[in-house]
């Protein structure tokens, strides 16, 4: 006999071995997705624990010291209110600008990223205008800190930008 084609059997192989690659893949995706997330979480726990770390030793968050000229010169005082102004209210109020610090800004939110690094609590440069960007996360967006009113109290929010 000359058959031409495939069994049933071969048919029924090749779908499954289809299948095992399909649903690698997915698991595969998935296991991207859920490491970045982490990553994400962990960055945003970092910056959380320097900024508590400086607070709990001077009580007063590195942007808002309204004595850091003496520690740094070059740099210059926040107003002392335990607020980090900035962002969503108070001197940067453009939505999102908490996100997008630049090197030349003069807010308490963008001060924050540069005292943490000059104290050595988070990592990047300290060169006092570049430590002011905002440090990045997993996604390709940046970590940002305001203040933000809930339920008629102020406090301190540490954001993510472009998280899914």
């Amino acid at each position: 006999m000359n058959e031409k084609g495939f069994s049933l059997v071969e048919l029924a192989i090749g779908l499954v071995i289809i299948g095992l690659i399909l649903a690698g893949i997915v698991k595969g995706q998935e296991l991207i997705f859920n490491a970045k997330m982490k990553s994400m979480y962990n960055a945003q726990k970092e910056v959380a624990a320097a900024a508590y770390t400086r607070y709990n030793r001077y009580q007063e968050y590195l942007g808002d010291d309204n004595t850091v000229t003496t520690i740094w010169p070059g740099t210059f005082n926040g107003n002392g209110d335990g607020l980090i102004a900035g962002g969503i209210i108070g001197i940067g109020a453009a939505p999102g600008a908490m996100f997008t610090c630049t090197a030349a800004t003069d807010s308490e939110s963008y001060a924050l990223w540069q005292r943490l690094r000059l104290a050595g609590l988070i990592s990047g440069t300290d060169t006092i205008g570049a430590a002011r960007l905002n440090p990045t996360q997993a996604y390709g967006g940046t970590i940002g800190v305001a203040n933000v009113a809930v339920n008629d109290i102020m406090i301190n929010w540490i954001p993510n930008d472009r998280k899914p």
